[in-house]
């Protein structure tokens, strides 16, 4: 990949800064440290000296890590675009989970990572749940902002998170996956079946025309019949059409 500079260690900064701007409550150490891919002590630090300089307070007890008031209009602005985008989003998410039978998420790119905002889960017994903090896989559920990413955005990306692991046995080589996310941009919406489940993800596109936010379906691909995974890629990708197109004339994150 170009061999684009950044100052590490800024970029971990904006980045907690940003991932802590989408929860109004505030979040614990551990939790910064494990969306950022960072060692706890790395984001001690970091966190401290964020709180020293005013941008964020430490509060409560277990400790939370909340913007400061300098930051204030930087969590507000967050928090009014997504919930307004959850408003539209977690009803289409709930009915496209209840007519398939899969796990249906909300997603965002923050912080560096690609987090849950919300989940409508796989067992119908268990209720929807929200989230500010959970990361989930960049190389599987979270995969297809890999193919909207600008290029220093995605240096910095794989960096933090390299590929290793099942993923790497599954794509074999950045090559191959950037071939893959080359007919993903092409398409607009991707489908695959990675480590025994079935994926399939569409972007949601901010006023900018920005792709930040993915809607995306995942079940395990024993328990689908053989149409089953179209009818998901054409619901999904149909979802997020409709999102783009309600939400996109408002104010970005």
């Amino acid at each position: 990949m170009p061999g684009y500079k950044h100052i590490k260690s800024v970029v971990n900064a904006l980045d907690a800064l940003e991932l802590v701007s989408t929860a109004p409550g505030g979040l614990p150490l551990h939790v910064i440290a494990r969306v950022l891919g960072l060692k706890k002590q790395t984001a001690h630090h970091l966190v401290r000296t964020l709180a020293h300089k005013g941008f964020l307070l430490r509060s409560g007890s277990p400790p939370r890590y909340i913007l400061a008031s300098a930051m204030e209009g930087l969590r507000q602005g967050q928090s009014r675009w997504s919930r307004r985008l959850l408003a539209r989003a977690i009803p289409k998410a709930i009915r496209i989970s209840r007519q398939t039978g899969a796990e249906v998420t909300v997603a965002q790119l923050v912080g560096g990572s690609v987090i849950a905002r919300h989940r409508v889960p796989l067992r119908r017994s268990d209720p929807p749940e929200h989230h500010s903090g959970w990361r989930v896989a960049p190389y599987g559920s979270g995969l297809i902002l890999q193919a909207f990413m600008d290029a220093p955005t995605l240096s910095d990306f794989r960096d933090r998170f390299p590929l290793t692991g099942s993923a790497k046995q599954f794509w074999k080589s950045y090559k191959l996956l950037d071939e893959f996310l080359e007919r993903v941009r092409d398409k607009g919406r991707l489908a695959c079946c990675l480590g025994g489940t079935f994926r399939t993800s569409a972007v949601i596109r901010d006023s900018d025309g920005g792709a930040r936010t993915i809607l995306t379906l995942t079940r395990p691909i024993e328990m689908m019949s053989p149409h089953q995974p179209a009818e998901a890629v054409e619901l999904i990708g149909k979802a997020a059409e409709e999102l783009t197109a309600e939400i996109g004339g408002e104010a970005g994150i």
